[in-house]
Parts: C-alpha cells; sequence; structure tokens
C-alpha cells in the first residue's frame, strides 16, 4: 500500500511539475516574445517596452461634415498588443472640425482648449480598440482627419491576456487533460524539462519517504 501510494503521489507529483513548467516556459516565452509579435508591418526601435515609429503609422481617416458634430468612432489600432497605451497624432485638410482619441464614448471633452495639433496618449481597450471623439462647428467646411500612431507601450501589469488566447496556453488545457502516463511520455522529451521534473520529483518524494 505504501508503495502504491507513493507512485499514485509520484505521479500526481510530475503531472503537477509538467504543468507548472509548461506554464512557466510558455508565460516566459510569451512576454519575452511581445516584442516580436506586433510591429512586424512598420519599422522602429524598442526603447524598453516602448516601441517607437520611425514614422508615423496611419491608423484612420475621417472626412467630417457639420452633421457629424458630437459623433464618436471606434476604431482598431493595428499591430499593437491589447491594453498597451499608444501616442496619437492628428492632422487635418480644410474645415474647421477637431478631433481626439479618447478612452471611451462617454468621455467628457472640453473643445475649447484643444487646438488642432494635440497630440494625445490613450490606453486601448482589450480588444485593441479606442474612439475618435469629433467637434465640427455647424458653419465649417468638410475637413478630412487623419489619425497617426507615434509609439505605443506594451502592458507591464496585464500578461495573461496574450498568453491565456495563445495556442500555447491552448495546448497546455490538452495536456492537463490527459493521463499521467502521456504527460510523463512529454516530458520526457524534452530533456531540460525532464531534469527540471526528475529533480524536483526526488526532492518531493524524498520528503515523503520515512526516515
Amino acid at each position: 500500500m505504501l508503495i502504491a501510494g507513493a507512485l499514485v503521489a509520484i505521479g500526481a507529483i510530475i503531472t503537477a511539475l509538467g504543468t507548472v513548467m509548461f506554464q512557466q516556459q510558455w508565460a516566459v516565452s510569451t512576454i519575452d516574445n511581445a516584442k516580436d509579435e506586433k510591429p512586424t508591418a512598420q519599422t522602429g526601435t524598442w526603447q524598453g517596452n516602448r516601441f517607437i515609429y520611425d514614422t508615423p503609422q496611419p491608423v484612420l481617416t475621417k472626412a467630417l461634415r457639420p452633421e457629424d458634430d458630437g459623433k464618436f468612432f471606434r476604431f482598431q489600432v493595428p499591430n499593437v498588443l491589447p491594453n498597451s497605451f499608444v501616442q496619437f497624432r492628428v492632422e487635418y485638410d480644410g474645415g474647421t472640425a477637431k478631433a481626439l482619441v479618447v478612452s471611451h464614448e462617454s468621455q467628457e471633452v472640453g473643445w475649447q482648449s484643444i487646438t488642432r495639433n494635440t497630440q494625445a496618449g490613450v490606453r486601448i481597450a482589450d480588444d485593441s480598440t479606442t474612439v475618435l471623439k469629433v467637434h465640427v462647428p455647424q458653419n465649417s467646411d468638410m475637413t478630412v482627419v487623419r489619425l497617426y500612431t507615434l509609439w505605443w507601450e506594451r502592458p507591464t501589469g496585464k500578461q495573461s491576456k496574450p498568453i491565456v488566447d495563445s495556442p500555447a496556453a491552448r495546448r497546455l488545457s490538452e495536456i492537463q487533460q490527459r493521463s499521467v502516463a502521456e504527460a510523463l511520455k512529454e516530458a520526457v522529451g524534452n530533456p531540460t524539462q525532464c531534469g527540471f521534473a526528475i529533480s524536483a520529483l526526488v526532492r518531493n518524494v524524498a520528503s515523503m519517504l520515512p526516515i
């Protein structure tokens, strides 16, 4: 009975260790590679957690008329991780309309203090979207608004979403549902992972054995 109990405990420990190591390795890999996941279509440089584009990247173009006054437009920010802080610049062609990027539709804007050369930084949503609010005077001609991203800073406190949504995490879920034997087979297939598992296993089994 003691041997059987020890074997069951060993199997449970291996499974738990394998799960933890898979999580840790994939989490570190996902976080470390986050810099390479998104800014593939543009060129720029990393400064810490901030990716600065070599040239402003076009995100959105809108033709605004007086009937658009007070409207908001939710838009996708391409090639940027969810929950990142993004710096935008607005450019205008014609008319007297103003536009400002805000974090949500209900955010109040004091248009009198907003100039047409305003830059704004906001933290985008979980789905990589944010909002452009506009103000168009009734006597304004059509205004073409062009929105650009200047740089973005990847989130430091919300890494769970990219990890949870990653193929690696889905693979982990599949492995967790397998038998102990299958999990052990996968661990043995990776020498580094197997070495960590065996080392931790020995320490844990030793602590259970009678002296």
